[in-house]
């Protein structure tokens, strides 16, 4: 373990994934810090651009914490160490060319290793399960994913994890996170957003859903179903207690990473997980005949997740 923060950086690309957000992404990158578990997420088009986002992540860390990054550990992937070269080998592309610029020491896996950057992986598996459990529950359009994905690395950043004795926001920030804030991601509100001609008849609020937390503002982010929108406003009541449409019915929310065809020719699956799907749940129902009371309970279905496999068990 490191000893300060910027001493490492972990790095991994996330996706494709089916459904683009609302802009068109269709990927993730994630650096996270070493030392305090400290993530920031940057949504992106393509895979192209994560020398940008690096860029990006480089300049404002290191001008807010007065240090400079000393190493990053990432796979051995073509948007990071290369493409290959019609000859089978795998030449430096222009992310490793920067950071050697730069003075940073890379830290590659081994071909067919993502366990040797295993803070990357475990935290994109965190995330992707965490947008699962978010979106299936809300009616919300599948697009809105990318906002339920920041949402679920703020609410990370913010809660004390196994590798260190502080939560992340303390350790990178120097103080206490305020969790007051928090609220239940796809509940209901009625929020006034900012209207410069409204009128003095015109409805004040409107009937939206909580879809996360401004980035560069104090505030709260909201999605109109009616006009098809996202605003921004701090002025809003959260209905945070009221059931949520459909009841019980859990929707199918696919969030798995599609078929990635590599440099080097070979078609792989990228850290493929399973699907939550939910079966039809059936009530247990007492049927009473001829006078006579006899129980009857119906099997109910109810899929386990152990290992990674998908489990059904009788109960």
């Amino acid at each position: 373990r490191c000893s300060e923060v910027l001493e490492l950086i972990h790095t991994d690309i996330c996706g494709p994934f089916p459904t683009a957000t609302r802009n068109g992404q269709r990927y993730f990158i994630s650096f996270i810090d070493d030392y305090s578990r400290y993530g920031y997420i940057y949504l992106i088009k393509e895979k192209a651009q994560a020398l940008d986002m690096f860029k990006s992540f480089k300049a404002e860390v290191e001008l807010q914490l007065n240090k400079r990054i000393k190493a990053i550990r990432s796979d051995r992937g073509g948007e990071y160490y290369g493409k290959y070269d019609g000859s089978g080998e795998q030449c430096r592309g222009p992310f490793a060319q920067f950071i050697d610029e730069c003075g940073i020491v890379p830290q590659y896996t081994l071909p067919g290793s993502p366990a040797m950057n295993g803070v990357s992986e475990r935290r994109n598996r965190t995330l992707k399960d965490m947008v699962r459990s978010m979106m299936s529950r809300t009616t919300l359009p599948q697009n809105l994913w990318g906002e339920a994905l920041k949402t679920a690395a703020y609410i990370l950043n913010r809660v004390p994890t196994k590798a260190t004795n502080k939560t992340p926001y303390e350790i990178w920030n120097g103080r206490k996170p305020n969790l007051k804030h928090l609220r239940v991601w796809g509940c209901p509100a009625e929020a006034r957003p900012y209207r410069p001609h409204e009128k003095k008849l015109d409805e004040r609020t409107v009937s939206c859903y909580f879809i996360g937390y401004p980035e560069r503002s104090r505030g709260y982010k909201f999605y109109n179903p009616t006009e098809h929108n996202i605003f921004e406003t701090g002025n809003a009541n959260f209905f945070e207690d009221v059931e949520f449409a459909g009841g019980d019915t859990i929707m199918d929310f696919e969030f798995e990473e599609e078929c990635a065809n590599i440099s080097s020719g070979v078609e792989s699956f990228v850290d493929i997980e399973p699907i939550f799907t939910q079966n039809t749940i059936v009530e247990n129902e007492t049927i009473i005949e001829d006078q006579t009371q006899q129980d009857q309970t119906t099997q109910r279905e109810i899929p386990e997740i152990m290992d990674d496999v998908v489990v059904s068990q009788i109960v």
